[in-house]
This record gives C-alpha cells, sequence and structure tokens, in this order.
C-alpha cells in the first residue's frame, strides 16, 4: 500500500522554496518563502495542507509517479486561478527536493527549488 511504501512521508515537513526562473511581474529571481507542509494520506491520495505564520495557504493532493512525488493545489485561497505544480523526491530520510512551478492566469510563470525537511 501507499502508506508502507512511503512511511517517512506523513508528518509535518519545514519547505524553504527559492525562485530560481521566472517571466511574472512581482517576482524575482532570489526570492525566498518559508512553509510548513503538513502531509498525510488521505484514501489513495497524498494530502499536503501548507501553512505560513500558522495560517492554512493552500491544500495539495496527488500521488507518487515512480519514485516523484507529483501535487498540485486543490484549493489556493490566495490566487484562485493560479496553477501549482510541485515535485518532490526524496534525497535522505528526512528531506526531499525538487520544484514548485506556478503559471499564473496570464500565463506568466515562476519557478522554485524546494528543500523540504522532516520536523
Amino acid at each position: 500500500s501507499l502508506f508502507l511504501q512511503h512511511q517517512q512521508l506523513p508528518g509535518t515537513w519545514l519547505a524553504e522554496m527559492q525562485c530560481i526562473e521566472t517571466n511574472c511581474p512581482g517576482s524575482a529571481v532570489g526570492d525566498t518563502k518559508n512553509e510548513q507542509w503538513d502531509f498525510k494520506f488521505q484514501d489513495n491520495l497524498i494530502i499536503a495542507k501548507a501553512f505560513s505564520n500558522g495560517r492554512l495557504v493552500r491544500i495539495y493532493s496527488g500521488n507518487f509517479a515512480g519514485k516523484t512525488l507529483r501535487i498540485a493545489v486543490q484549493q489556493d485561497t490566495a490566487t484562485t486561478s493560479a496553477k501549482m505544480l510541485v515535485r518532490l523526491q526524496q534525497v535522505k530520510e528526512k528531506e526531499m527536493t525538487g520544484e514548485r512551478e506556478i503559471i499564473q492566469e496570464n500565463g506568466c510563470r515562476i519557478l522554485y527549488s524546494l528543500r523540504l525537511k522532516k520536523q
């Protein structure tokens, strides 16, 4: 089952994000964000709730494609029309790296590199 294959995933992870590519106004390469992501299994999906300063900012859902965890925004309270896709791979028992791609409704794109560490 999903849980047996990925027992290390559920729980709280600190997400450090750094913008590595953008063509959107108001966004710049080098911008950083820190969030807390809480992962859990629900049915056959992986759910990740993202918190910023203790406030829920978005909910991702998805699954593994091979060794890559692919999750997308389920509901986004900040920018309802933006598409967000996260791709993560485990590098150590309590560490994952990857990227978060945001495509705004006007077509501009922001790419963040991600590093998640389990708490």
